[in-house]
């Protein structure tokens, strides 16, 4: 990074601060810094106290919904949240989603009818795209085992298979608080950004629903319909080399294997019995959730 020297008054010379860095350090004019002279370099560092925001809700009588609730407080970027509640099945809820989904957070104070949880580790905004790539990792090992269990009709890897959806929910959840808390600190434009940690996230929920069908049902898969699940699979595959390697030729390709395994879907759906219909389902939502994510992503690289 360069800055130019501005002169300022008969002999002082002044440059700007980046202003990522700035709101990172919740630093604002007045502030002292820190400098340090190190021979033919000079080190600035922040004093600033970033600010803790904080929260209060209410979620007594909110069940089903008391997660989606909680995750919304959590992805908007709140660093305190006090939660009221009335029964113990609420309570454990809280504490059931806290635990298993909110990275850097614990609960720091119970009442009888609240409770506190607040950011106790800091969450770095430059970890984003390792964990968006992570996001995309744990979605490809999900279907290549799965193709595995579906040759091996080993249903105990399908249940483990399953699990790993709380991982990527986590990782969703931990990208979209750091798109809407660190806006100017991670690369691209925020909107599409958090779709396409969004759409990552129903990607995941897919293969998981794949593998909860085929782990509680005698379903045979046929030849044709792996052979469509393994092409789908790497269509999601293309998708991820293009997200970290953008290119427009590579987009173009990536276009026109939609519509090629569109087709192969139809056909297949026209020809296959009513018990393949699921599976022929899911595979077609993979293709089509993962292709929604083109534009966005196009979006965020422009």
């Amino acid at each position: 990074m360069k800055r130019k020297l501005v002169k300022q008054g008969r002999n002082a010379l002044t440059i700007t601060l980046p202003s990522k860095w700035l709101s990172q350090q919740n630093l604002k004019a007045g502030d002292e810094l820190n400098i340090d002279e190190q021979e033919n370099s000079i080190l600035i560092s922040g004093s600033g106290i970033p600010e803790i925001t904080k929260k209060s809700v209410d979620v007594t009588g909110k069940d089903p919904m008391i997660k989606r609730i909680l995750g919304a407080v959590y992805k908007a970027g709140y660093d305190e949240v006090e939660v009221q509640f009335e029964t113990p099945n609420e309570l454990e809820t809280i504490q059931e989603v806290i635990r298993e989904e909110f990275i850097g957070f614990e609960t720091v104070s119970h009442g009888k009818s609240n409770l506190v949880f607040k950011k106790v580790s800091t969450i770095d905004p430059s970890e984003y795209n390792t964990m968006i790539r992570r996001m995309f990792l744990i979605i490809k090992s999900m279907g290549d085992d799965c193709i595995e269990a579906i040759k091996n009709k080993d249903k105990n890897l399908f249940r483990i298979i399953v699990l790993r959806d709380k991982d990527i929910n986590k990782i969703a959840d931990f990208c979209r608080r750091c798109l809407n808390k660190f806006t100017e600190s991670i690369e691209g434009r925020t909107p599409p950004n958090y779709f396409i940690a969004e759409q990552l996230e129903k990607v995941g929920d897919i293969y998981r629903d794949i593998c909860k069908l085929l782990a509680e049902s005698n379903i045979e898969i046929s030849d044709e319909i792996l052979v469509l699940f393994r092409d789908a699979h790497n269509f999601f595959d293309q998708f991820y080399n293009l997200y970290f390697n953008f290119d427009f030729e590579k987009m173009a390709e990536f276009g026109k294997k939609r519509y090629e395994l569109l087709d192969k879907s139809k056909n297949l759906l026209q020809s296959s019995s009513k018990k393949d219909f699921e599976m022929l389902f899911y595979i077609k939502s993979i293709i089509e959730q993962t292709f929604d994510m083109n534009g966005p992503l196009m979006a965020a690289r422009l």
